[in-house]
């Protein structure tokens, strides 16, 4: 992955190869990270204790750890409620996968881009900041392109019972009549703003580990299962810490309004006046709810995507 490639993958051809398998990529990781999700959107949702009231006076917090949120989740909702809205999920996941691997690897192979990254003489640096633009771009065309999957993602994993929307039509109709079509965008400056850094850092980390990993454990003809693993596994960890607190503000918007989000009711009027309600409420802490059980999801999740898809992508070349 993002390499010169032979001529015979170029083209519409290899345009086609990258979307397909970052689709099954996306389609197949979300499946197995699905309960991790929503135990992490959980965390970020539910709003905590005003740190300016005494504690008495506030109702307590009802996920506290990964292990008890699990539990809490199937006696109330049952099983198959950590795959809640799924299919929304699954939808958002090959599209993104897809729109994603295309575009990364299409800033592969045009002007400069392409070059400095085939060229083994540059400089360490200027390698990095080709995978960190080729990144942020594909970062930024993925969010754009499946933003309103995310937020009807976000709602439909938020709910209790009684349920407010009975599947994604209906929460797509909802939104639309109570906000217009605008609402369908709710929270995107700051995801835009969170995805751009994480999907740059997490590429450009992937690659540099793939280069490290080749260079400590042993030189490989070609990249394996394992190694791909590792290398995703690392990249996806760093890349959440980095931007584990934009995530959070993005989460907080996007049931912003949702009475039946979990914890109180939660209103916000913008980025800034989120930021300011949740360290103003939870203080720097608020940012990183949920810690545990993003990293607990972020690094199987990339891991298994960057896996899947140079694993697909190297089946569906040889067809």
């Amino acid at each position: 992955m993002g390499g010169p490639q032979p001529a015979s993958t170029e083209g519409s051809q290899s345009s086609r190869v990258d979307f397909i398998a970052g689709g099954l990529s996306g389609g197949l990781t979300r499946l197995m990270v699905a309960p991790l999700d929503v135990v992490k959107i959980r965390f970020q949702t539910q709003m905590h204790p005003d740190l300016s009231m005494p504690a008495m006076n506030q109702p307590p917090v009802k996920y506290k750890h990964v292990g008890q949120t699990f539990r809490t989740i199937i006696k109330e909702e049952g099983v198959l409620s950590l795959w809640k809205g799924n299919f929304t999920a699954s939808l958002l996941w090959i599209s993104f996968g897809a729109v994603q691997f295309a575009t990364y690897e299409r800033m592969s192979k045009i002007g400069v881009f392409g070059q400095l990254h085939a060229s083994s003489s540059e400089s360490r640096w200027k390698r990095m900041s080709w995978s960190l633009i080729s990144g942020g771009v594909a970062g930024f065309v993925g969010t754009v392109a499946t933003y309103p999957l995310d937020l009807v993602r976000t709602r439909l994993a938020t709910q209790t019972e009684p349920k407010v929307y009975r599947g994604m039509t209906d929460c797509f109709m909802k939104i639309l009549s109570s906000t217009g079509p605008a609402g369908l965008f709710r929270g995107l400056v700051p995801t835009v703003g969170e995805i751009i850094p994480y999907i740059a850092l997490q590429f450009m980390t992937y690659e540099e580990a793939k280069i490290l990993y080749q260079r400590f454990v042993g030189p490989f003809s070609q990249d394996t299962a394992i190694k791909q693993l590792c290398c995703g596994a690392v990249a996806g960890t760093l890349s959440k810490l980095a931007v584990l607190p934009l995530d959070t503000v993005k989460k907080r918007m996007q049931v912003s309004g949702f009475d039946r989000g979990h914890g109180q009711h939660f209103q916000v009027n913008g980025v800034i006046d989120c930021i300011n309600q949740i360290f103003k409420r939870e203080g720097w802490k608020g940012f990183y709810r949920g810690t545990a059980a993003s990293l607990y999801k972020a690094a199987p999740a990339a891991a298994l995507t960057f896996m899947t898809y140079e694993q697909c992508k190297r089946l569906l070349l040889k067809n």
